[in-house]
């Protein structure tokens, strides 16, 4: 009776590990394509935001007509660091990122380029929204830091 159960538990024994390796194959594939998708997807949002980005800081910098609000131009800033954040491999790649943005906002605060640039109608909220902003990127940076 014993020797009976012997016959499917050596079936078992052979047929599993060819299964969960032809599983685990089918799994890279799939995954490896996913992984391509997503890529494509995540450098597609790039462009979109980047575009967006670009022309709310064309209508903040007054080279550009159009109605605009401070809080609208920093959520296409968020959203575009948000983009590149998501495509970044290291902790390098992603202070990067902050310092690029932080360097962006530092100089749009500056009181002389805002003057220069005829930005002198900001109130006490929107300088906030913009100080916060760059508060962000600066904590950003100094998480990312290499150890």
């Amino acid at each position: 009776m014993r020797y009976r159960l012997l016959g499917p538990f050596l079936v078992a024994l052979a047929v599993i590990p060819v299964a969960l390796v032809a599983f685990a194959r089918g799994t890279s594939v799939s995954q490896t394509k996913q992984s391509d998708n997503l890529s494509k997807l995540l450098e597609e949002r790039i462009t979109v935001t980047t575009k967006i980005h670009e022309k709310l800081a064309k209508v903040y910098n007054g080279s550009l007509e159009g109605g605009f609000s401070v809080p609208q131009y920093i959520v296409a800033k968020t959203a575009l660091v948000q983009a590149k954040l998501d495509v970044c491999k290291s902790n390098l790649e992603r202070r990067k990122t902050y310092e690029q943005m932080l360097k962006l906002t530092d100089r749009e605060m500056d009181p002389e380029w805002m003057r220069l640039e005829g930005r002198t109608d900001l109130g006490t909220m929107d300088r906030l929204r913009m100080e916060n902003f760059r508060l962000e990127m600066a904590i950003g940076v100094e998480r990312n830091k290499s150890d």
